[in-house]
């Protein structure tokens, strides 16, 4: 039978009820903690001429022969152990996400936001330029490093409302941030 991949934490109460509807629709439903690999879970995997062959396991084993799509829902950042150099940490979360995502990503199956894809959207410059291509109103946007810049702008708009242009920007948690309907 064919597997549903899902990528996330333990704690995603969203992919909780997604699994549950998946099971009672017959589907065969593996749910994957990138948190415990390398250390609690195991990659063994072989290339071949139609792609890569073996198995991913965790607190389930799948057959990467048989995953038909993949949910990249929340997963969680690859852990080592905390005794080990931060170092030596480093290059083994590298290569751990590397070596995973570069295997899963490979895969010739349907993707619920594919890493790649999944990574540039996390750019609002990009979402921005992207919905003003598609002919959506977007906002009058400026992105500056230049006080004066900033302040020509700020001074030919009625409301201005700073925002951070990743998703783990200050901004989304300043006190000095200015929520607006406009």
């Amino acid at each position: 039978m064919q597997s549903i991949l899902i990528l996330t934490g333990r704690d995603d109460l969203t992919a909780d009820a997604v699994v549950e509807e998946l099971v009672k629709r017959g589907e065969q439903v593996v749910r994957f903690d990138t948190a415990d690999f390398p250390t609690a879970s195991r990659l063994a995997v072989s290339l071949t001429g139609d792609g890569w062959t073996g198995f991913l396991a965790g607190s389930r084993t799948v057959r990467l022969e048989s995953v038909k799509s993949v949910w990249w829902r929340r997963p969680n950042e690859f852990r080592t152990p905390d005794d080990w150099p931060g170092r030596a940490r480093a290059l083994a979360v590298s290569e751990a996400r590397s070596g995973l995502l570069g295997v899963l990503g490979s895969l010739p199956v349907r993707w619920v936001n594919h890493p790649s894809k999944d990574a540039a959207a996390n750019y609002k410059p990009v979402q921005l330029a992207v919905a003003a291509r598609c002919g959506l109103d977007v906002p009058r946007s400026v992105i500056t490093s230049d006080p004066e810049h900033a302040r020509t702008f700020g001074s030919a708009v009625v409301c201005l409302a700073p925002k951070g242009s990743g998703s783990s920007s200050p901004w989304h948690s300043s006190p000095r941030t200015r929520w607006t309907t406009e």
